[in-house]
């Protein structure tokens, strides 16, 4: 195997990587920055983009063309696929703690709560 190709992020620390093959972008979680980074498919920094809380698990839905955030706030942050800016967040009455991971099923948003180890759901336009 060869590496086809890399892209510098600085000295910090990566929580997930998800691609967005609608609009050619890769979005790289960096949750000790409370930030995700929006890159091209050649690997340029597009964007940083900054106001997340703790981002770990991201999900993209380019039905809604938006990217979901699995924010340290209890929160399931929301940035638009277009706009790639931070939108209302979608609410969970604040109890998914310990939110890890994220992934999309028949509309619904799925997350990981590490802290309780079980799984939630919730609609995304809630």
């Amino acid at each position: 195997m060869r590496i086809a190709g890399q892209a510098s992020l600085g000295n910090w620390s990566v929580g997930q990587i998800v691609v967005d093959p609608v609009h050619s972008h890769i979005f790289v979680s960096r949750p000790s920055e409370n930030a995700v980074d929006v890159l091209s498919f050649a690997g340029q920094l597009l964007k940083t983009i900054t106001g997340e809380s703790d981002p770990s698990g991201m999900v993209v839905d380019t039905a809604t063309n938006s990217l979901y955030t699995a924010d340290g706030d209890h929160e399931i942050g929301k940035i638009g696929l277009l706009s790639l800016r931070a939108l209302a967040p979608v609410a969970t009455s604040g109890g998914f703690v310990g939110m890890n991971s994220l992934t999309l099923c028949d509309g619904l948003i799925w997350a990981g709560l590490g802290g309780a180890h079980y799984l939630a759901s919730v609609v995304p336009s809630t």
